[in-house]
């Protein structure tokens, strides 16, 4: 404010992260934010829009020195496998960098599984040899959203139903079971996108994965932030009932 009027400065630069620790020893803590931003568009997240595109990340000094205050240690970051990266291309040695420098400092590593995820297009053997070498988890956590390709499209998620299958397969591959996000209800998304996403579904149960089903919420600041939800096809909400009781899927996808 200045002489009494709303003044404009433009966007700060982004923190550095290393100066701002993820919580302060001696008190409770959970997980460790290791990265902030996102390079991609999804219309219905909220990161880029709060965080920016811009991927950054915490030291791998400072990250593992706030791991030693735990026996289990998890990660919380848009995408766990873009650790030391741009966002959008692998960087493995970095990611192997600190997940060997975790392992010294804590007994039981968890990370690609939640509160994180992998985008699929990340799910790399040489990634998940590093996973199944120095991390404790037997899941890996996916963020797949739909199986239509049409409205992955729409929704600007930057990858494909392929990247989604080629993930699921080189996970099982690795001993690492699949737990797979779809958000039912997209505003864009028509019966036939249901359906195309409940043939995925059925597919990644039947492989052995297993699939977290999200009902799609308007969130602000997104440009989906004034859309209503698409009405959940009978069928489609009949089948997911029906995973659900078997336990092969979990989840709250009812549109109240």
């Amino acid at each position: 404010m200045e002489n009494g009027k709303l003044v404009k400065t433009g966007k700060r630069a982004p923190v550095d992260l290393d100066k701002y620790p993820p919580f302060t020893p001696g008190t409770a803590y959970g997980s460790i934010e290791i990265s902030r931003g996102c390079p991609y568009h999804c219309t219905y997240c909220q990161t880029p829009r709060i965080f920016g595109h811009d991927m950054r990340h915490r030291s791998i000094d400072t990250i593992a020195k706030y791991a030693s205050y735990f026996n289990d240690v998890r990660f919380t970051t848009p995408n766990a496998f873009a650790y030391g990266s741009d966002g959008r291309h692998l960087e493995i040695g970095k990611l192997g960098k600190l997940l060997r420098a975790l392992k010294k400092k804590s007994r039981r590593v968890f990370f690609g599984t939640f509160p994180s995820e992998v985008r699929p297009g990340f799910i790399t053997h040489e990634a998940l040899e590093l996973v199944t070498c120095y991390c404790a988890n037997k899941a890996i956590s996916m963020g797949a959203q739909s199986g239509s390709s049409r409205v992955l499209g729409e929704i600007c998620r930057g990858h494909s139903v392929d990247d989604i299958v080629c993930g699921v397969e080189m996970c099982l591959e690795h001993g690492l079971e699949p737990v797979v996000d779809f958000i039912i209800g997209l505003p864009c998304e028509s019966e036939q996108d249901q359906l195309a996403s409940l043939e995925l579904i059925e597919w990644i149960c039947a492989k052995g994965g297993k699939v977290r089903a999200h009902a799609f919420v308007p969130l602000p600041g997104t440009p989906l932030e004034n859309h209503k939800p698409a009405r959940i096809a009978p069928g489609v909400d009949r089948l997911l009932g029906k995973l659900a009781l078997h336990g092969k899927l979990e989840g709250s996808w009812r549109v109240y």
